[in-house]
């Protein structure tokens, strides 16, 4: 009873927060937090009620559409507002802001950026900002340049020394992390990296090996090797996830992940052979391709990969060959961690929007001196900076100390971004305000807690332990993602997978008090059952493993809150003062994570009770409409198109297809095999004549379905020989062909012979939209 007293007293008071702060329009600061993002950063309205003008001011004057949702939920099933009603353990994928640093942002849409209102974003469905007022562009440019400022002195880094480059994502910011490994190679590559670009359809060798490490995000590695991640661009729209972007040629980075090729990379030794099997001339670096290595501080379940001792010990064995990017994205590691770090020459990678709870998504990219002036160099060379990378960035993203950058982008600026950053850096400067000895202390006693209840009272449940390597850098010294396996009852139960793990964590997000009727779920559980929980995104472990794990990740809002409401009780006098007890004194900060844990105790409960029941709640599941939309928002942050154009996408049998031309690029088809079991789905169709099946676009599609052993792939069918939107021409290089016809190539289908690799070149006027297409509907037979 006392624990779930303080559980509703708890609620109660976050609900009863607004009203402490002064917000001038809800609506409008969530809107402009949404936008300047990728396709996940969207807002889809919650709930299945039409949508309403309620909660919007009445002087903004405009009528919303289905299209453009002020208030709503990301891919992620957070929002940009707050949502206090709501138990987030999600930082270690995003999180709603919470109310404070909402206030802050509201503020700074306010009064810095001119008043920037929803009517600026709904004439354009919420996207495009070129149209702003002069007094608003201004005040994006000094937001931007306070946000940076502010960022290095949180960091405790010197402006002089380390440039700051704003992205709209930490999975963008893999972007300027390969720039800086071409802008670091040898002269040879660098011309490699220049002279490919001019008319070229495949580059004839590679410039840059990108090593990733496993645990990362499923669009790193297109984002590694400089390809579109997403089904949209922050600048450009929608974009085809996997494809190059405008002014990469393909070939020229190529991404590898060794985990999957067996190697244990704590190992160095296998580790450095695997780089030398990857450069087969690695004794003369003349004409090898620079290496990146990644190195993850903090991965998805909060490890370190690979060890700082093997990355140290590459980056000087290796010196001048390789260079090095830190992912710290989740940014739960000490400022003293990212100064050493930068101190080695090593590029860093770190968000906002994980563990220090800013709206997703707001990432960085810090370099060192060393790094900036190569990538100006680089700048300076015709053909240095793909084109392309405008549509991921523009010149206010990039410091004032890096000219020649700043002047290949556009100058729209990134309202959405700004403000993004500018929550994110009220709650790293209000938790680093605080005493260390304190946030330390809740992060260890929360960790120990809820393990302690995942491992003692709830059988559906089971923590995964992982390595607690590198824990002197870790905030607490402790890892603050408890990743856990889920087992559901029943004579078919067992160990869920991701896809089991993904109608989880939408059931555990939606109010599901409507099933218990006594027969899906017990009529007494209808107070765990309409709680709404939100954790991190499911994981699956590593390559052939048939299960996964969800997690728990404690941020750095509920350490503030922990600790300020512990200070504030200490101050009022509320805690035992007792001369003959000297811990009398840490009661106050007990019983404030003991308030923090409630909500985990209520969590763990709901997922027990779905984990025994979960057969009759899945069999409904799919007809309420909360979760109906909350799994729409999803689809469509990947890029799933209208019904009306996704019923052109049709499965088509993988026998009936034919190649017109060879692949030679392997490691593209092996990326892609990697890509789409990441992405559990096909995200763009192959484009095929419908009267003989030639293959006209998607030829590594066609073989990466090979490797995945589907039955089915899905296709976009046209009338080739009669369709004028779909033209054909000869890529340039060296393939011995001049001129090629529609009917040359579906002659050449309808042979036994293919044309050599790169030969025909489709142009279309209209591209193919993304789809989403799950990989167990593509390997029925029927």
């Amino acid at each position: 009873v006392n624990w779930a007293n303080r559980f509703f007293s708890t609620t109660t008071t976050q609900q009863n927060q607004k009203k402490q702060y002064r917000i001038i329009s809800e609506a409008a600061t969530s809107a402009w937090l949404a936008s300047g993002g990728d396709g996940r950063v969207t807002l889809h309205k919650e709930d299945a009620a039409p949508l309403q003008k309620d909660g919007v001011d009445d002087d903004v004057g405009f009528s919303r559409k289905d299209v453009f949702v002020p208030i709503g939920i990301n891919a992620y099933g957070t929002g940009t507002n707050p949502r206090p009603e709501i138990i987030e353990r999600s930082s270690c994928t995003s999180s709603s802001p919470r109310i404070e640093s909402f206030a802050a942002a509201d503020i700074a849409r306010t009064e810095q950026l001119g008043g920037l209102d929803l009517e600026h974003l709904v004439d354009n469905n919420g996207s495009d900002t070129n149209n702003l007022p002069a007094q608003t562009v201004n005040g994006v440019r000094d937001l931007v340049s306070t946000n940076r400022t502010r960022l290095l002195e949180v960091l405790g880094l010197e402006k002089d020394n380390i440039s700051v480059i704003m992205c709209a994502s930490g999975t963008d910011a893999e972007m300027i992390g390969a720039l800086a490994g071409i802008a670091a190679a040898s002269s040879d590559n660098i011309s490699r990296w220049t002279s490919a670009k001019q008319g070229s359809a495949v580059a004839s060798s590679m410039a840059l090996l990108s090593i990733l490490m496993p645990e990362t995000g499923s669009g790193v590695g297109d984002a590694a090797g400089m390809r579109h991640h997403s089904a949209a661009a922050p600048q450009a729209g929608m974009v085809q996830p996997g494809e190059p972007i405008h002014g990469v040629v393909d070939g020229l980075v190529v991404a590898v992940e060794p985990v999957k090729d067996g190697i244990d990379v704590t190992d160095l030794d296998a580790v450095k052979g695997y780089i030398e099997s990857k450069q087969p001339d690695m004794t003369t670096t003349k004409n090898d391709a620079q290496v990146l290595l990644h190195a993850i501080a903090g991965s998805k379940t909060g490890m370190h990969q690979p060890p700082l001792t093997v990355v140290d010990t590459l980056a000087k064995e290796l010196d001048g060959n390789l260079t090095v990017i830190i992912d710290a994205c989740q940014l739960r590691v000490t400022p003293e961690y990212i100064r050493a770090q930068l101190a080695k020459g090593y590029v860093v990678l770190l968000t906002g929007s994980k563990f220090y709870g800013g709206p997703p998504f707001a990432g960085a990219c810090l370099l060192p001196e060393v790094r900036t002036k190569e990538m100006e160099a680089l700048a300076s060379t015709d053909g240095g900076i793909p084109s392309g990378l405008s549509a991921y960035f523009t010149r206010d993203d990039m410091p004032h100390c890096m000219p020649l950058l700043r002047s290949a982008l556009s100058e729209t600026p990134n309202a959405g971004l700004a403000l993004r950053w500018a929550t994110a850096l009220h709650c790293m400067e209000r938790y680093h305000l605080l005493p260390s000895f304190m946030t330390n202390r809740v992060a260890k006693r929360w960790v120990s807690r809820v393990r302690n209840l995942v491992e003692g009272f709830y059988p559906a449940v089971e923590v995964l332990e992982v390595g607690d390597d590198e824990a002197e850098y870790r905030v607490g010294k402790v890892n603050t993602i408890v990743s856990i396996i889920v087992r559901i009852a029943g004579k078919d139960g067992g160990l869920l997978g991701v896809k089991g793990l993904k109608q989880l964590q939408l059931l555990l997000g939606t109010d599901l008090s409507e099933l218990c009727d006594g027969k899906t779920l017990p009529k007494s559980a209808k107070g765990i059952a309409s709680i709404r929980v939100q954790l991190g995104q499911p994981v699956m472990l590593g390559r052939g493993a048939t299960h996964g794990i969800v997690r728990i990740a404690l941020g750095a809002t509920d350490i503030c809150e922990v600790v300020e409401s512990a200070m504030k009780a200490s101050e009022e006098n509320k805690v035992d003062d007792d001369e003959d007890d000297p811990f009398a004194k840490f009661d106050a900060l007990s019983n404030a994570i003991d308030s923090l844990v409630v909500d985990d105790i209520q969590l763990l409960r709901k997922i027990e009770l779905l984990a025994t029941h979960w057969k009759a709640v899945v069999k409904r599941s799919d007809k309420l409409p909360a979760t109906a939309v909350r799994w729409q928002a999803l689809l469509a942050a990947q890029g799933v198109v209208a019904a009306g154009k996704q019923e052109e996408v049709t499965y088509v049998d993988i026998e009936w297809l034919k190649p017109h031309e060879k692949v030679v690029n392997q490691e593209r088809v092996d990326a892609l095999i990697d890509a789409i079991s990441r992405w559990g789905a096909y995200r763009k169709p192959l484009l095929v004549d419908r009267d003989s099946g030639s293959i006209l676009d998607g030829h590594h599609r066609y073989f990466a379905a090979q490797g995945l052993g589907l039955k089915k792939v899905p296709a976009a069918l046209v009338d080739y020989l009669k369709d004028d939107s779909i033209t054909v021409d000869v890529w340039p290089g060296d393939h011995g062909i001049s001129k090629i016809s529609k009917q040359d190539v579906i002659d050449m289908c309808l042979s036994a012979d293919v044309f050599p690799p790169k030969t025909s070149r489709h142009t279309f006027a209209e591209p193919l939209s993304p789809i989403f297409v799950p990989l167990e509907d593509l390997h029925d037979d029927e």
